[in-house]
């Protein structure tokens, strides 16, 4: 089964998607990346804070990321090409195929629960799947995943993806999250959309 990694990345001196020569390299890193792995790279922007992407990335297994392409001259390339204008924050392997995701929603719901160490997986996935309350399910759909682990002792981490048309729709949706959200460390809710290259 297919995986996505999952990047948080935050762009530096001012910087915001519409600089020109960041877009010429943005396009280069997808290039670069569906030459490798011949799957779609995606960037994400997000609505309440324009310095921060998101890059949605296809990749057949993590074993193909981490112990192909990681370490490449490809990815030591592209990591030059950007080094002064974005740093990376954090990235996950979820085990999601990309497909399932509501990418071309006009607004991505991005809902990250981060659980304790000796999280139970098992009762938090439980409570998110009872009921219609949670996850909310968007005008374009809605689905999750767990992170994979890239070394022992990573964190339990739950990435929630909801499309919907507008920031507004997902705020008279209703619902009501606290049985799952009483289960976790954290939980972080972003809003973004997709980056036409």
């Amino acid at each position: 089964m297919a995986i996505i990694e999952f990047v948080h990345l935050k762009l530096v001196g001012g910087l915001t998607v519409s600089d020109p020569m960041l877009r010429q390299n943005m396009q280069k890193i997808t290039e670069v990346i569906e030459g490798y792995n011949h799957l779609r790279t995606l960037f994400y922007v997000e609505v309440d804070n324009p310095s921060v992407l998101y890059v949605i990335g296809a990749w057949e297994s993590q074993e193909q990321h981490q112990k192909g392409f990681s370490g490449s001259p490809d990815q030591a390339m592209i990591m030059e090409l950007v080094k002064d204008q974005m740093d990376i924050d954090w990235s996950y392997y979820l085990d999601l195929e990309q497909s399932t995701l509501p990418l071309d929603a006009p607004i991505l719901e991005i809902k990250k629960y981060t659980l304790t160490t000796d999280a139970d997986k098992e009762g938090f996935s439980k409570a998110l799947a009872t009921g219609e309350r949670h996850p909310k399910a968007g005008s374009q759909g809605s689905v999750g995943g767990w992170n994979l682990p890239k070394s022992d002792g990573e964190e339990a981490v739950w990435v929630q993806f909801t499309g919907w048309e507008t920031v507004d729709e997902h705020a008279n949706a209703g619902g009501d999250d606290r049985a799952v959200e009483s289960l976790v460390e954290k939980v972080d809710v972003k809003y973004a959309t997709r980056v036409h290259l």
